[in-house]
């Protein structure tokens, strides 16, 4: 399991996009956690399961209520809600606001999610009634977000496995097999001693999206030495970097970018590019008809989709595996 943190600092635009994207088309079972403290937009852009509005008021602001008393890991899923398709979200907070009494939330809620699992079904194949875990069934990774296409991995639709009441048990009464969930966090920009910084601490990689312009990589080049310091040089979890670019400049923009970051000697690696791509972005959305699993923006993001899953797995093995797709991308 994994923490996976987007983020971008001024002016770099489409976070959520790529979050929704992403998680869309992630491998392994995942949570898209909104965690953007200026507010979140999926309950704007995005349709329940039912088809209609995600219900703002369940989400990050519910979990924040339950967490003053102390947060487990388990106790998230009873406040995630579904997308059409079947991806798992946490809806955000809806202004800055808000954030700005909840400080303290980042620190306990990002080692839940680095904590994050969901019941496996029992050793004798039976299902769990109160999960929806049918025998044979496997977790999120078929279509998460509709017309996003197959990941390929050979799991069926899914949508997770929302828990209400606490974490389940077996027969015996004792806590049942988590099969652990990694968490795509979209948590906007970031600025200079924000307090999402906790949150941070416990990602196992951080993710910045970048335009290949000056003034982009001007604020990228402070951002990253910044995050260094605040989270522990040497000790920071390891940061990458997205190039958003317009496929027609696609490869000699993350070529740029990452010249750049080598030249200066900067603790972060290009992972490669995500697709500018304003119809594939409009798909997503629902807004325009189309195979969107042939849009240029989910063709980048399973690429880095299937990068940052390697990356998460942890230990050599993932982290070879890692540098291996990142490498044949960026040729």
């Amino acid at each position: 399991m994994g923490l996976i943190v987007l983020a971008a600092d001024k002016g770099a635009p489409g976070v959520t996009t790529a979050a929704v994207a992403i998680a869309a088309v992630w491998p392994r079972p995942v949570l898209l956690a909104e965690c953007d403290q200026a507010g979140g937009d999926l309950v704007y852009r995005l349709p329940a399961e039912d088809g209609g509005m995600l219900n703002p008021a369940r989400g990050m602001l519910s979990l924040a209520a339950t967490a003053r008393r102390g947060l487990r890991a388990d106790q998230v899923w009873e406040h995630t809600q579904r997308l059409v398709g079947g991806l798992d979200v946490l809806v955000g907070l809806a202004n800055a606001e808000q954030a700005q009494g909840l400080t303290w939330l980042w620190g306990p809620l990002g080692r839940a999610f680095a904590s994050l699992g969901v019941p496996a079904p029992y050793a004798d194949g039976a299902a769990h009634a109160a999960n929806g875990v049918t025998n044979g069934m496997t977790p999120n990774g078929g279509y998460p977000v509709p017309g996003a296409g197959h990941t390929g991995n050979g799991t069926t639709p899914s949508g997770g496995f929302p828990i209400q009441g606490g974490p389940p048990v077996n027969g015996a009464g004792t806590p049942a097999i988590q099969t652990p969930v990694d968490v795509v966090a979209d948590c906007g920009r970031l600025g200079a001693g924000s307090a999402v910084t906790d949150l941070l601490r416990e990602a196992s990689t951080i993710v910045l999206f970048t335009r290949a312009t000056l003034e982009h990589v001007a604020h990228l080049r402070e951002r990253i030495n910044s995050l260094a310091t605040e989270l522990g040089g040497h000790a920071a979890p390891p940061i990458g970097v997205v190039v958003v670019a317009d496929p027609r400049e696609y490869r000699t923009s993350i070529t740029e970018v990452g010249r750049i970051i080598s030249n200066a000697e900067l603790p972060a690696s290009v992972l490669g590019g995500f697709a500018l791509d304003p119809k594939g972005a409009e798909m997503l959305r629902g807004r325009w008809g189309g195979r969107l699993d042939r849009s240029l923006l989910i063709r980048s993001a399973r690429q880095i989709a299937g990068d940052l899953a390697a990356r998460a797995a942890g230990g050599p093995e993932g982290r070879e595996a890692q540098g291996a797709a990142s490498g044949s991308q960026s040729r």
